[in-house]
Parts: structure tokens; C-alpha cells; sequence
């Protein structure tokens, strides 16, 4: 498979889009507006569920293996970071707990986590681009050769 950098260029202006969706969608939490957060989380969550939908149809439908692998490591890691969110609270437990008070601290950290997770993929992202792109200039180099 032969990838062109205009093919980057699309996929790289496409995450370029959605982080500024989610700046914007970010003046709900600046905004200390709660009926606010609570519209753009379902949102999102009705987004991540039709994603999840989309992982799912990639490893069920897809004929590349390839497409299959990633798009199941892809769902199988977001699958384990929702069993790990439900399950945090429980190692805030004390007994001088108030109530709610376990939830919002593990959501807390979770979302702590999720952001250093979310800056590290998209370093990755763009070492993935710039790798493929080096290879690909080294291969055009020596087809010329």
C-alpha cells in the first residue's frame, strides 16, 4: 500500500479539526455551567458509542488483517479503560467518605490520566506521519535510482 502525503495532510487536518471542536466544546468546563458539561458528556459519550460501533464493524467486516488488528487493540484498550473507570471509586473507599466523594475523586484522576493518554497518542500520531513519510521519500528516492 502506497500512502501520499496528501493523505496525511487530510487525515492530519482532520485531527487538527477535532481538537478545536474540543477547545470549543471545553467553554462548558470554563464556563462553570453544569447544565452546559452535561449536554456536551452525552454528546460525546453518544460519539464514542457510534466510534465503538465503527471499531467494531472494522474487526468483524474489514478484509484487510491489518485493519482488523488495530482496529481491535483500538477497541479492546478503550474496553479496558471503561472497566478500570467504573472500578477506580472503589480504591478511594474510606470510611470518612462523603457521599459522591469517592466518584469524583477517582473521575478526577481518570480524567488526568485519559489527558497525558490523549497527548501521548497524538506525539505518536505524528511520529507514525513522519515515519511513514520518510520511508515513503526513501523508497520514491530509490525507485529513481
Amino acid at each position: 500500500m502506497r500512502l501520499k502525503q496528501s493523505d496525511f495532510s487530510a487525515k492530519l487536518y482532520e485531527l487538527e479539526k477535532e481538537y478545536r471542536r474540543l477547545l470549543d466544546q471545553l467553554g462548558a468546563f470554563r464556563d462553570d455551567n453544569l447544565d452546559m458539561i452535561r449536554k456536551t458528556r452525552e454528546r460525546l459519550e453518544e460519539e464514542y458509542r457510534s466510534y465503538s460501533w465503527n471499531l467494531r464493524q472494522d474487526i468483524c467486516k474489514s478484509r484487510s488483517p491489518a485493519v482488523r488488528e488495530l482496529a481491535k487493540v483500538q477497541y479492546d484498550h478503550n474496553r479496558q479503560m471503561e472497566a478500570l473507570s467504573e472500578k477506580l471509586p472503589e480504591y478511594f473507599h474510606s470510611e470518612s467518605s462523603r457521599a459522591g466523594e469517592e466518584e469524583a475523586e477517582a473521575a478526577a484522576l481518570y480524567a488526568e490520566y485519559t489527558i497525558d493518554f490523549a497527548v501521548c497518542s497524538i506525539r505518536g500520531a505524528l511520529e507514525a506521519v513522519l515515519e511513514a513519510a520518510e520511508l515513503q521519500m526513501e523508497q520514491e528516492e530509490n525507485d529513481e535510482r
